[in-house]
């Protein structure tokens, strides 16, 4: 975890969000939710940092 810290503080700039339009995806996609929970659920999503996580979630959405 500590590891991550310094990660996102060294590497990544505090407006890296805003850098990347992230925020323009974000709204993007809670457009296209049908309910309430799946709104909440993209408000939530993170920008994953971390190699192992990345490819976690890319294998999650390759079996789809």
């Amino acid at each position: 975890m500590h590891f991550r810290i310094l990660i996102m503080t060294y590497l990544f700039p505090k407006d890296l969000k805003d850098r990347l339009e992230f925020d323009k995806i974000l709204q993007d996609l809670e457009d296209r939710c049908m309910g309430g929970p799946a709104k909440e659920a993209v408000q939530n999503l993170p920008i994953l940092v971390e190699p192992e996580a990345i490819r976690t979630a890319l294998e999650q959405t390759d079996s789809y």
